[in-house]
């Protein structure tokens, strides 16, 4: 027992209930194991196997069932000197073969639970024994190697299941141990005269003699005799037994008193050996065995010390785990009768007692955790187990003490680690890590709440059911639609809900059973469902998830055999590699955010412990940069700013997405990160190209995404161009030195295109800006009128416009030109007036003269025509400028081929 080596990873059940080694075994190497879980019945069986290599490999014999028909084969016996000659007892009778199990036959009928032979067996007597939960149990007997049976003794009415023992140094001697239907002890019973008749030697019915139940001075009632029974009788001694239950208990009379061998934990300095005991077995008159729901252990010594023989075996039954999304490799079990365990960089921790169940780590914070004993009892920690002081039980703030199922449901909100929910009758929930709680739903279901989901996306939407009803709210409880009758009709059990990352209405449900009808999708919140088992065999499905990476949806199922996988709309196909063929009970993956290749799917297996698997390949959703438009300009001292548009194929929560940009030939080997941007749902990065870039056709940008991490295609190239040169202005006109035009044009030359720039920023004097011509940027023109006699000036000064690089202007060189009114035709000596100025909007034209040709033009500074219009010379005409806004305006007269201008302000 030092060491192990497992024999049966690829049978197609695990379980083993008894195996049977032949006494030719050092030449045949031949094997037998009977299948199945004979006390748990976690898995049935396939039949008898066989192998002839040392267990290599393994063979059909001819006794073979369907696990459809939830056969138990309950012990399995081979004649003592004919060893072709085997009996298996089982849940549905008992089988005979004579030729080394190649042929099988039913030699009773019955529900049958043991199988001892007389050890000198001259002719051939075998006792069995039944057990019925609604009838008495029976011992029965027979001398003709089947043919016949007798019924030798009829428990009482209180009886359930009954273990048998014979004693091989007095062959007379017969003990059998019956529990009752509370799991409680019946009592200890003796025959003397080869199974003829039995006398009870000890009365587990009277207070203070239940050694079945679970403390050391038997005054507890009930216990767990239908779960955990055996005897067995010393080879050498036929007065010294052991039982077990709970504990083990050793008699040296016969059976008519007892004292405690071990105890499950240990209480009053008794030797600490696992509870639940299934089997016991003396290998001489000093060395004893037993074994329990811990492994195997054995004693040297009457029971004064035991050894612990597991050692390498990975036999653990995980019902649930929980892994923690940012520490990879920690993960937190519940374990079938041996507690809550953690494993924290690669060491194995025992966080809590008894039944482990569901478990959980907090998404954000891995010192928060959560462990579960059955019927939904939740512990908490802090600070990852390390204080026991920290250690909270969660569920005592519930008022009325709520009880759920065996396994208990409970999970964190997606969107607040705050926040749990817990499935008993009722839905609970928690918004302060479990210090307060509220009813969020009136359901009341009978048989206990079984599964448990809430929408990443959503977490308004739960779903939860029991073994057949469904039920979902959309407003985070305040009410809840009952949508079992939607359901698919399968005959099986619902096992497990997961719904999607994206889509709150998308859901997956699982089923046990033995048919195909294994995993459907919904994707209307439960309204209807499609059948998406195709491909998966029939055996219970017990968990599903999603890998929320891939854009093709693939999904992982956990059944009785293995895993499977499925991606898009493609059938299961087995995903088990290295795996043994066994129950998984759940399933749950690590999402590496930096490095896809390092995520993980974690197994909790019923039997084999916790197993690890990388991902299959899978398509990331992708990025697609849209088209870029250049160039775009820098300097040495200023950056450019770019829009960034990109589409992905799927949306993902506090997901970071990076641009980078390439050198100047496409390379990004040492690429510049430009600008991130943290959304699930803006797809738009406003990037910032550095100042100091260089110049070059061929840049090219890329952008990552942090969760899960991927990168888009490569963007078209793009120019940038690096200018450090600042714009310099050239301001000239064709009017020489001195004029006496009225109006005149400036030409304002910038070197290249500014931004910024507009009439504002000239500076002019003894001249009004009539208007602004920019058709030709980087040249602006100006049309000038003179406001009085004098030198006329037109400067633009420094740092008022910039270019694409952002370098800003140098000034401009003052242009100058000498304005002498002489003769300037004047309205007034013309005999015309303009009037009232300032104006409210109507303006007169008086003429005190008749003129021939007449035309008004009104413009606004910019130049731009407002009015236009001919005119009779005479008298007094009339312009409304009423509708215009209030401002100066530049009236432009013709008369007779002459041109006049003046302003008028309207107030």
């Amino acid at each position: 027992g030092n060491s192990w080596d497992v024999l049966t990873d690829t049978l197609p059940v695990l379980g083993v209930s008894e195996i049977f080694i032949p006494n030719d075994y050092e030449t045949s190497k031949t094997i037998y194991i009977a299948t199945g879980d004979r006390d748990g019945g976690d898995n049935y069986s396939i039949g008898v196997l066989k192998s002839t290599n040392d267990g290599k490999t393994w063979d059909k014999t001819g006794l073979v069932f369907n696990v459809a028909n939830r056969y138990r084969i309950t012990r399995m016996l081979a004649h003592p000197t004919q060893q072709n000659i085997i009996y298996a007892s089982t849940n549905g009778g008992i089988y005979k073969t004579s030729n080394r199990g190649i042929d099988w036959s039913k030699v009773a009928d019955g529900v049958f639970f043991d199988m001892e032979f007389k050890p000198t067996c001259e002719d051939t007597v075998l006792f069995a024994v039944t057990a019925d939960y609604n009838n008495s149990p029976k011992i029965y007997k027979t001398k003709d190697a089947g043919a016949n049976w007798t019924v030798v003794h009829t428990f009482s009415t209180s009886a359930y299941r009954v273990e048998l023992d014979v004693a091989k140094s007095a062959s007379s001697v017969v003990y059998a141990l019956a529990s009752n239907k509370s799991g409680g002890m019946v009592g200890v019973y003796k025959s003397t005269n080869s199974g003829e008749t039995f006398t009870e030697v000890f009365d587990g019915s009277i207070t203070g003699n239940n050694l079945l139940n679970w403390g050391i001075n038997s005054s507890e009632s009930g216990g767990q005799g239908w779960y955990d029974l055996t005897l067995s009788v010393s080879p050498t001694n036929e007065n010294t037994l052991y039982l077990g239950g709970v504990n083990s208990w050793k008699s040296t009379n016969g059976g008519a008193s007892w004292t405690i061998a071990n105890h499950w934990y240990g209480a009053s300095g008794y030797p600490a050996v696992h509870a639940d005991k299934h089997y016991m077995e003396f290998q001489n008159n000093t060395t004893f065995f037993e074994a329990n729901d811990g492994g195997l252990y054995k004693t040297t010594n009457g029971g004064q010390s035991w050894v612990d023989l597991t050692n390498t075996m990975v036999i653990s039954q995980m019902y649930k785990l929980g892994v923690s999304a940012t520490v990879k490799d920690e993960v937190i079990t519940g374990l079938q009768d041996n507690g809550s365990k953690l494993i924290s960089s690669s060491s194995w921790k025992d966080v809590k007692g008894g039944d482990g169940m569901e478990c959980l780590i907090d998404y954000t914070n891995v010192n928060v955790q959560y462990a579960t004993y059955v019927n939904g009892q939740i512990d908490r920690t802090t600070d990852r187990w390390l204080n026991p002081s920290l250690v909270v039980d969660i569920t005592e703030n519930i008022p009325g003490g709520p009880n759920g199922a065996w396994v208990t449901p409970y999970a964190l909100d997606p969107k607040d680690n705050q926040t749990l929910y817990v499935g008993y009758s009722d839905v609970w929930k928690t918004t302060d890590r479990g210090d307060s709680w509220s009813k969020i739903s009136t359901i009341n279901l009978t048989n206990k709440i079984r599964s448990l989901a809430i929408a990443p996306s959503n977490n308004k939407y739960l779903y939860i059911t029991d073994l057949s009803t469904f039920y979902r709210t959309a407003d985070g409880g305040a009410s809840w639609e009952n949508l079992t009758s939607k359901l698919p009709s399968t005959n099986n059990s619902i096992t497990y809900i997961t719904v999607d990352n994206l889509d709150p209405l998308r859901v997956w449900i699982t089923f046990g059973g033995y048919n195909g009808y294994k995993v459907f999708e919904s994707t209307n919140g439960g309204d209807s469902w499609i059948d998406i088992s195709s491909g998966l065999p029939p055996v219970p499905a017990n968990t599903i998830v999603q890998n929320i990476l891939s854009k093709t949806q693939q999904l992982y199922v956990g059944t009785d055999i293995g895993v499977f996988i499925k991606d898009g709309n493609s059938d299961w196909t087995l995903f088990s590699k290295n795996l043994p063929s066994v129950i998984v009970t759940e399933l749950e993956i690590y999402y590496d955010k930096g490095n896809v290749n390092n995520c993980a799917l974690y197994a909790a297996t019923y039997g084999r412990g916790l197993w690890k698997s990388t991902l299959a390949p899978f398509e990331l959703p992708e990025i697609k940069v849209n088209y870029i438009e250049g160039p775009f300009y820098v300097s040495n001292d200023s950056s450019a700013t770019i829009t960034l548009n990109f589409t992905t194929e799927t949306a993902y929560s506090s997901n970071t997405f990076t641009a980078y940009l390439s050198d100047k030939n496409g390379d990004f080997s040492n690429p510049t990160i430009i600008g991130t941007k943290v959304s699930d749902i803006e797809r738009s990065i406003k990037a910032v190209i550095p100042a100091g870039t260089e110049s070059g056709d061929n840049y090219l940008v890329k952008i990552t995404s942090s969760s899960p991490a991927f990168e888009s295609n490569t963007s078209n190239s793009f120019r940038i161009v690096l200018d450090n040169q600042k714009p310099t202005i050239t301001i000239s006109s064709t009017v020489n030195e001195t004029t006496s035009l009225q109006f005149f044009n400036v030409s304002i030359q910038f070197s290249e295109k500014v931004v910024g720039f507009d009439y504002t920023d000239i500076n002019v004097t003894n001249a009004s800006i009539i208007s602004i011509n920019t058709n030709n940027a980087p040249q602006y023109y100006i049309n000038l009128s003179p406001t009085a006699s004098g030198r006329i000036t037109v400067d633009v000064p420094a740092n008022i416009a910039y270019d694409f690089a952002g370098n800003l202007n140098l000034a401009a060189d003052q242009w100058t030109i000498n304005y002498i009114p002489t003769g300037i035709n004047q309205l007034v000596d013309y005999g015309v007036s303009v009037y009232p100025n300032p104006t409210d909007g109507l303006i007169n034209i008086s003429f005190d003269k008749e003129f021939s040709d007449v035309n008004v033009t009104i413009q606004d500074l910019l130049g731009r025509v407002l009015i236009q219009k001919a005119m009779v010379g005479h008298g007094v005409q009339h312009i409304n400028l009423s509708g215009f806004s209030k401002g100066v305006y530049i009236v432009k007269m013709s008369i007779d081929k002459k041109d006049f201008v003046s302003k008028i302000l309207v107030e």
